[in-house]
């Protein structure tokens, strides 16, 4: 099957499954601009989950391309996507796929979307994320767990905020692994572009 077979069955079924379930389908943003398109994604919620999401790909035949997709992380070639996520474990941003060596940071910063965020938003994010907070506006609030020092261990308190912080910032995880069970986001990328 080609892809413009699969696009004429999407617009011509789609409107059908949205009429039978009583909901439209919405997939979520590729790109955010302005704080208005942000407050509109999320227009009840206040708490939002940011974790980036690996796939391995195919090794690149190219040798220029093997140290841009390589990831020390996944010893392997991946390609990456940002998510932003909202308690009910809905996707509402999904970013471009970048290149497996890229930090999780380095994805934030190239996305822009740090100024789209009020301060009446409160993020969690993983132990990738520690520089977030200089990049977004002051009366944020930014969650982070506690990272361990070298030759030095975390303290108790310290270990219990790092254990409620991770379990607030579930759904994020739950709703990869929800993307990762269908089978699109766990099977390696074969395309050569």
């Amino acid at each position: 099957m080609n892809r413009s077979q699969t696009c004429r069955w999407v617009k011509k079924l789609l409107p059908i499954l949205e009429k039978t379930l009583g909901h439209s389908i919405s997939l979520p943003k590729r790109k955010i601009c302005f704080v208005s398109e942000f407050q509109e994604l999320f227009p009840k919620a206040f708490d939002v989950m940011i974790d980036v999401t690996e796939r391995k790909c195919q090794r690149p035949a190219f040798s220029k391309n093997l140290k841009r997709r390589y990831s020390g992380k996944q010893k392997g070639h991946t390609r990456k996507n940002t998510l932003i996520v909202d308690r009910e474990k809905h996707i509402r941003f999904l970013s471009n796929t970048k290149n497996g060596r890229f930090h999780d940071l380095t994805l934030f910063k190239k996305e822009a979307i740090a100024s789209c965020f009020s301060s009446d938003f409160s993020l969690f994010v993983d132990k990738g994320y520690t520089g977030i907070p200089s990049l977004l506006p002051e009366q944020v609030n930014v969650y982070i767990p506690k990272k361990k020092k070298k030759n030095k261990k975390l303290t108790s308190c310290e270990r219990v905020y790092n254990q409620i912080i991770n379990s607030l910032r579930m759904p994020v995880e739950h709703a990869i692994g929800g993307m990762k069970r269908y089978g699109w986001m766990q099977v390696p990328i074969r395309n050569k572009s």
